[in-house]
């Protein structure tokens, strides 16, 4: 997953493949040319389908969508961290709505335990105080209930809901 890790590596990976490119023109340049040549096709099959499009999309139509994304985006200042709820990427969501805070893989991620505290109750500890989801289930779960304060915006299956604070 953060494969930028690895950017150190760059300049020592550069040199192997220079040399081995060097090695193999010497050998035969048809090989190295359909090898150069070949690239963009492994690439393109490497990474389409995109996650971002498709029906088998990660992100929500909302988020998609310039108008409903723009509502999504403006409804709580740009400064205030938020909690998404849905995002399995667990960073395109927060990419679209240029938003910083804290992200689970779903709701019910947000009830696990850590440190002697729900990992929803130590977000809102460390400052978050908006939550966006696309799970409808959060109104119905009491557990849920007792940190929202009120539902700030509905857009399609998107909700923002503002956490009470400390």
């Amino acid at each position: 997953e953060h494969n930028y890790y690895l950017l150190s590596c760059l300049p020592l990976l550069v040199l192997v493949m220079v040399s081995e490119a060097d090695y193999l023109i010497n050998k035969s340049k048809v090989i190295f040319l359909l090898l150069m040549l070949s690239q963009p096709v492994l690439s393109s099959i490497r990474i389409i389908p995109s996650r971002w499009t498709g029906d088998n999309s990660e992100l929500p139509e909302e988020l998609m969508n310039t108008d409903s994304r723009n509502k999504l985006k403006t409804a709580v200042p740009d400064d205030a961290l938020c909690i998404i709820a849905n995002d399995q990427s667990h960073c395109i969501w927060f990419y679209f709505l240029d938003k910083k805070g804290f992200c689970e893989s779903s709701p019910i991620d947000l009830k696990s335990m850590q440190n002697d505290k729900t990992v929803l109750q130590s977000d809102i500890e460390q400052g978050a105080r908006f939550l966006y989801s696309s799970d409808s289930l959060l109104l119905n779960d009491t557990f849920f209930i007792q940190f929202l304060d009120k539902k700030i915006l509905q857009v399609g299956n998107f909700s923002i809901y503002r956490l009470k604070g400390e």
